[in-house]
């Protein structure tokens, strides 16, 4: 009986170890929004609502355990969708750039890059967790010609 309860618990150790060592960030590609949708991204909260219809190319990554959030898309030139709503240009210097970045995040939001010659918004995103609502803080960087997103949303302590 000692033996058959001690390898019952050996079991559950291996397998709550084995749940634990899961990836924290996982990442999801999408042709366009209506994928994204149909694949319940927007719905998760890992895409933002006012990310606009024409987006395509779309990469998002998000980590579990932190929330953060690394998001790309090509969208037409002029549509803004809720952007304008949602978002407001600032300096780079109140920008909250992320500590960590996927390898396809570019150079010039990584920090030191400034965000080179894209304008930079900070935008304030509705999200709904267990029931509760709250607001979080996201940060975008529009490229100079306009169709270019890069968004992202980071934990102060990450």
């Amino acid at each position: 009986m000692k033996y058959r309860a001690a390898w019952f618990l050996c079991l559950m150790l291996v397998g709550w170890v084995g749940c634990r060592s899961g990836p924290e960030e996982l990442e999801s590609r999408y042709a366009d929004l209506v994928a994204a949708d149909d694949d319940g991204a927007r719905g998760r909260g890992w895409i933002p609502r006012f990310v606009p219809a024409s987006a395509r190319d779309i990469i998002e990554r998000h980590n579990i355990e932190t929330n953060e959030i690394w998001l790309t898309f090509r969208k037409d030139e002029k549509e803004l969708g809720g952007i304008a709503d949602r978002c407001e240009e600032i300096p780079a210097a109140e920008v909250l750039w992320p500590a960590r970045v996927p390898d396809w995040w570019p150079e010039t939001l990584r920090g030191e890059g400034g965000g080179g010659e894209a304008r930079l918004l900070r935008c304030s995103v509705p999200h709904k967790m267990g029931g509760v609502r709250f607001r979080r803080v996201g940060y975008m960087s529009l490229s100079a010609s306009g169709d270019q997103v890069w968004y992202w949303e980071t934990s102060p302590a990450s």
